[in-house]
């Protein structure tokens, strides 16, 4: 039941739009009544909107909206994009995107550390609102200070624990139980999933993967785990050692699978077609992926131009709260098999 206070969350937010401050919230048994869920849940949706700076819980007291006097802002017809190279195919897709809009993209390609680091840039940065592709490295304290000075921004994908822009793990679900069910349907009887382990802080990844694969797999998960590898100096070679002790087995799998656009491609490079078993991946990276390659990918186009299409409302004054979008997530299967080269969930 916990897992829904996001979504808790998001309707209490709705709820707080229409409600001037001096007025409280009811209380938390009232509100997990309306909503079905228990009183914990509240209470953690209620904290996470507090975190938001969009309620202040004052004890005892209460539970009231915060109204803030949205300062004016000289605009500067510049939408920042952050995390996308200028020279990349989805570059090229925002800047025709925006062509129209009165708006023109700056491409800052860096890491989210500089909003920690130094919050006086995004306040001094000449840009009306921020596009953001990060996504687990997003952090919240960056939020809250986007929300601060009232600027503007939407994030490309979300954060492990909050739903901020999009639903990025449910794509993730779709998208992987496109490419497996492929798989199974093409009689493959054991398969192997090897990735790299995530940044610390983030082991949920290892567990929502291993979740994903048990669950459409069953039997047909080769050694009945997902293998993540410690990235370091020597991550490729001990991917390799990995791959070809796979191989040397009296019964190795019928197909390896990725979630890394870099490990893909080494598998590619090391087995060149004809290969004796499938290779794929999930793709999600700011260009489209290989042609002929066994991949489910999210449409990184169409995700950023549902994200643009926001902030320019939210910009241009929309101050309803996000909704929960789920963007596309397409099954790239090559022109040698069977079936369609693409399908849409």
């Amino acid at each position: 039941m916990l897992k829904r206070y996001p979504e808790v969350a998001a309707m209490i937010a709705e709820m707080v739009t229409e409600m001037p401050p001096e007025k409280r919230l009811p209380g938390s048994a009232l509100l997990a009544e309306r909503f079905g869920v228990n009183q914990r849940t509240v209470m953690k949706a209620l904290h996470l909107l507090a975190a938001k700076n969009l309620v202040v819980i004052r004890g005892t007291g209460g539970v009231y909206p915060v109204k803030k006097s949205v300062p004016s802002r000289r605009r500067s017809g510049i939408i920042a994009v952050v995390g996308v190279a200028s020279d990349t195919e989805l570059a090229g897709f925002i800047r025709e995107k925006l062509s129209d809009s009165g708006y023109r993209p700056v491409f800052l390609d860096f890491d989210p550390e500089v909003f920690e680091e130094n919050p006086a840039f995004v306040l001094n940065f000449p840009a009306d609102g921020f596009l953001f592709r990060f996504s687990t490295n997003f952090n919240l304290r960056i939020e809250k200070h986007l929300s601060d000075i009232h600027m503007p921004f939407v994030l490309l994908n979300s954060h492990d624990e909050y739903e901020f822009a999009d639903s990025s793990s449910n794509d993730l679900r779709k998208g992987w139980k496109l490419l497996l069910s492929y798989l199974v349907e093409q009689g493959c009887r054991k398969i192997a999933f090897i990735e790299g382990k995530p940044a610390p802080g983030y082991e949920k990844y290892e567990e929502h993967i291993q979740q994903i694969f048990s669950e459409q797999l069953g039997d047909c998960l080769f050694g009945g785990k997902c293998f993540f590898l410690d990235y370091g100096q020597d991550t490729v070679k001990l991917f390799d050692i990995l791959v070809d002790e796979f191989l040397k087995l009296e019964d190795p799998p019928d197909a390896i699978v990725t979630g890394s656009g870099v490990l893909a491609n080494f598998l590619l490079a090391k087995f060149p077609e004809p290969h004796s078993f499938y290779i794929g991946a999930s793709w999600d990276s700011n260009s489209l992926p290989p042609p002929g390659f066994l991949c489910a990918f999210h449409d990184s186009h169409d995700r950023a131009g549902w994200a643009l299409d926001r902030l320019i409302l939210r910009i241009d004054g929309d101050t309803r709260p996000w909704e929960h979008h789920i963007s596309p997530v397409r099954l790239q299967i090559p022109a040698n098999e069977k079936i369609s080269s693409e399908t849409t969930i």
